[in-house]
């Protein structure tokens, strides 16, 4: 094992009313799967923006003291790294 797991509970531990972690969460990936591996079914630019409004939504919170989010995503997410790096450059 790498370790993910103990870092995405250490974050949660370190501040868990300004934390909210996503562990191994389905959404992202399924919003990947829209589009296809190849994007045979719509354009890489499509998967970026359907990737953004997902991770978007799963961010929206009534929450006033929720500062941080973070996603630790299955090794599956490795196949789609560039949409990745394409939606969230920094």
């Amino acid at each position: 094992r790498c370790g993910s797991t103990l870092v995405a509970n250490s974050l949660i531990a370190m501040n868990p009313d300004q934390h909210r972690v996503y562990s191994e969460s389905a959404p992202p990936l399924k919003a990947l799967g829209l589009c296809g591996d190849s994007y045979e079914r719509c354009s890489q630019d499509m998967a970026v923006q359907v990737l953004q409004n997902v991770m978007f939504l799963m961010g929206r919170t009534n929450d006033v003291d929720e500062e941080h989010m973070f996603f630790k995503i299955q090794s599956a997410g490795t196949n789609h790294i560039h949409t990745f790096t394409k939606a969230f450059p920094t």
